[in-house]
């Protein structure tokens, strides 16, 4: 098929996807036109089987993660958490309107973290509904918070989000380095939407709410806060260990569907023998529609990548981790979020951010997942959360939520990404600080002590029973394990056999910035090495050998120069244990 032909079917088919997933007809499931979507470009070869199953297998653990997720959290919503998390919002607010969007902040931030963000879109939203209406409040900032956060605050755990489950597979970082590196990104980015929405909903922000509940009983008064309802600890502390084995996952190298599908079980048991749940309950909420449309879309965008997109898409990705290549970064992947939904905009970059460091992969991160707070289309979960509106007869205007996105996003991409070089510099210094300390010997013991060492080592003459030889990587650099082994510990005054070389080459850069005499200096260096007696004697020198020159070598190890130079008083000589290479002139008259 030739090349502008496959473009145009695979651009076509990745449009139809993802306009019906927009769109969503009669409430018809994504992967109505997904599915078929992606028979063409594998029917037509523009993705071979062998690449369609490769993708499909790649995706797969991912897939099962997000299936386990979804599970773990209609499971803590039949438990009663989020009920319990709307009537303490309520009651604790005092219905202060700027107390209960904090509440919101916080719970929701949590939320998103550790049960990703279609958690916090279609379980949180209509409880903060309920609990709004409970206080008398406008509903608007607290629901566009919801919208945001599942977007935003979904930077923190790989968990967090299908977009995050892709990076960091192709990240290699660890559960805990990953989530320590975008920590700072996190509180950047809801510091940043907390300012805004509270600046930009500051009319509705006013006032003070009461508390109305018909079930409040008659012992309750008007304006009394009916009595909370206990918080289910079970299901805490099995999201407690789920989150903490996520991370002793990461170090074992156990698949984290594995953890998730262990704390699914352990709230399915107790509510399916208590009648909380039903095993159907738990087939709607394994979603399969929705996976069989993300494997499809993966499929789609795998084709489109390989019919030439993918190479324009490298190219836009700049190379480095300075400040402004990961800035770069984060915003082509928010605005190809916003053009052609974030899942597919991660799978395009990923190819060429996973060439590079980890942080722009994490750049592209930030920006897939802070940039869909522009545009309704640039996420699933705002796609999901209109609808949940729509529910509530409660629709945004389009208009208002393009102007709150306009103050967001980019204020939240700057924020993000300038925190994440922060946290990428920090580490970065750390690791090669430490690392370098390690090579020399030097951790914990100071610069000026390591130096000692080495020339103590230095002069030591290769004895293996000095200290400074014990230590393997120092022995080697010092010489002293490597000689003493050859050799074993030689008397003062004695030189090596003739033909030994026990000392480890220089490299030339190192011999030539040793050699500070300059060019002349070399030559003559070089023609007596050949033919001493050719060597015209310069007046003035002390002279050591017999062409009354003297020489003088620099302690072995690294630096250390090769072949005789001119010595200066108190530096060593031929006759030296300091001399390690064989001298082919006689020692200087003398010297024992």
């Amino acid at each position: 098929m030739p090349r502008a032909l496959a473009e145009t079917v695979a651009l076509l088919s990745l449009v139809a996807t993802l306009g019906f997933a927009v769109v969503r007809p009669r409430g018809l499931p994504e992967a109505v036109v997904a599915l078929p979507a992606a028979l063409p470009v594998v029917m037509a070869g523009i993705l071979p089987v062998r690449s369609a199953l490769d993708e499909l297998r790649s995706l797969g653990p991912t897939i099962g993660f997000l299936a386990m997720v979804l599970v773990l959290g209609e499971l803590c919503d039949r438990e009663g958490l989020f009920a319990a998390a709307g009537e303490r919002m309520a009651t604790s607010s005092g219905g202060r309107p700027m107390a209960l969007l904090g509440l919101v902040f916080g719970v929701g931030a949590a939320v998103t973290a550790v049960l990703s963000l279609d958690a916090t879109v279609v379980l949180l939203t209509p409880v903060v509904f309920a609990c709004a209406a409970r206080l008398r409040l406008r509903a608007r900032p607290y629901v566009y918070a919801c919208t945001h956060l599942a977007n935003s605050a979904s930077l923190l755990l790989p968990v967090s989000n299908l977009t995050n489950l892709l990076a960091f597979r192709a990240s290699g970082l660890s559960f805990a380095r990953f989530a320590a590196t975008m920590a700072l990104p996190w509180l950047a980015v809801l510091g940043v939407e907390w300012a805004v929405l509270r600046r930009f909903f500051a009319s509705d922000l006013v006032g003070r709410g009461e508390v109305v509940d018909a079930s409040a009983g008659a012992g309750a008064g008007a304006g009394e806060p009916p009595p909370q309802r206990a918080a289910p600890r079970y299901a805490l502390a099995v999201l407690a260990l789920t989150l903490l084995g996520f991370g002793v996952a990461s170090l074992v190298q156990v698949d984290p569907a594995v953890v998730a599908g262990l704390g699914a079980l352990a709230l399915a048991v107790p509510a399916l023998r208590a009648g909380r749940a039903r095993f159907t309950d738990l087939g709607r909420a394994l979603a399969l529609p929705f996976l069989a449309f993300v494997a499809a879309l993966a499929v789609v965008v795998r084709a489109v990548s390989q019919a030439g997109l993918g190479g324009l898409v490298q190219r836009l990705v700049p190379p480095g981790s300075s400040l402004w290549a990961l800035l770069a970064v984060a915003a082509v992947a928010a605005a190809l979020a916003n053009l052609a939904n974030n899942l597919p905009a991660i799978l395009l970059l990923l190819p060429a951010a996973a060439a590079g460091r980890p942080g722009t992969v994490l750049a592209c991160l930030v920006g897939v997942n802070i940039g869909p707070n522009l545009t309704y289309v640039g996420s699933l979960a705002t796609l999901l959360w209109r609808r949940v509106l729509r529910q509530h007869r409660a629709e945004p205007a389009i208009g208002e939520f393009l102007r709150l996105g306009v103050l967001t996003v980019p204020a939240g991409l700057l924020a993000a990404t300038v925190a994440l070089w922060v946290m990428l510099r920090a580490y970065h210094d750390g690791h090669h600080g430490r690392r370098h300390a390690a090579r020399a010997g030097l951790a914990g013991r100071g610069h000026l002590a390591g130096l000692r060492r080495r020339r103590v080592a230095a002069a030591a003459g290769g004895r293996r029973d000095h200290p400074a030889a014990r230590h393997p990587r120092r022995g080697r650099r010092s010489g002293g394990r490597r000689a003493g082994r050859a050799a074993g510990p030689r008397p003062a005054g004695t030189r090596p056999a003739p033909g030994r070389t026990d000392r480890r080459p220089v490299r030339p850069g190192r011999q030539r910035a040793a050699r500070r005499g300059g060019g002349a200096a070399q030559t003559r260096a070089r023609a007596r090495s050949r033919d001493p007696a050719a060597v015209p004697q310069r007046p003035g020198r002390a002279g050591g050998g017999p062409d009354g020159r003297g020489t003088r070598r620099r302690p072995a190890g690294r630096g250390a120069r090769r072949g005789p130079f001119p010595a200066r008083a108190g530096e060593p000589r031929p006759g030296d244990p300091l001399r390690r290479r064989p001298c082919p002139l006689p020692g200087p008259a003398g010297v024992a």
